[in-house]
């Protein structure tokens, strides 16, 4: 039972982090909006015809995720909010599951330890969208800052349930 609630909490807080992060101030970090997309997007069709990611070699890459009528996708964001839901359901059961197989002694052992994960997933993905795809040192620095954050915390929220509340506090 305390692993069903410390993967569902742990999800929640996943899910609530990343909407403070990327629904607060930093939010754009490293990005900048396109003053007119759909004549952006009338021009790539022409050499990228469908979804999917493309790259040429003088260093463009485009990432299109458009409906064929190139509808406001920020209109109908309930399915992606949907999967990113799943998404952090099955982060946050594969945190419980490693930090329970790890043991840590304090309440900050779990959180450091999940956040520890987090830098290991922020480093062998978003700084290498960075390195290899040009994506701008900020917008790698606001998913570095919403992976790292979120399994801190839900670490932090692990240990206070698997250890029902009675984790030491100090590492």
């Amino acid at each position: 039972m305390r692993t069903a609630a410390a993967v569902i909490v742990a999800a929640f807080i996943l899910f609530a982090w990343g909407g403070l992060v990327h629904g607060g101030p930093l939010g754009q970090m490293g990005m900048k909006p396109l003053p007119d997309d759909k004549a952006l997007m009338e021009a790539i069709k022409a050499q990228a015809p469908g979804n999917g990611t493309y790259f040429g070699p003088h260093g463009v890459l485009v990432v299109i995720h458009a409906t064929p009528d190139m509808a406001d996708q920020t209109k109908a964001m309930g399915p992606m909010f949907m999967g990113e839901a799943i998404d952090d359901l099955v982060i946050a059961f594969v945190l419980v599951l490693l930090l329970v197989g790890a043991k840590p002694e304090s309440t900050m052992g779990y959180a450091t330890t999940s956040g520890l994960m987090g830098v290991l997933i922020s480093l062998s993905s978003f700084v290498r969208f960075w390195i290899w795809y040009g994506v701008t040192p900020g917008f790698a620095a606001l998913d570095c800052i919403n992976v790292i954050g979120g399994t801190f915390l839900a670490g932090l929220a692990i240990a206070l349930i698997m250890k029902g509340g009675k984790a030491k506090a100090a590492a």
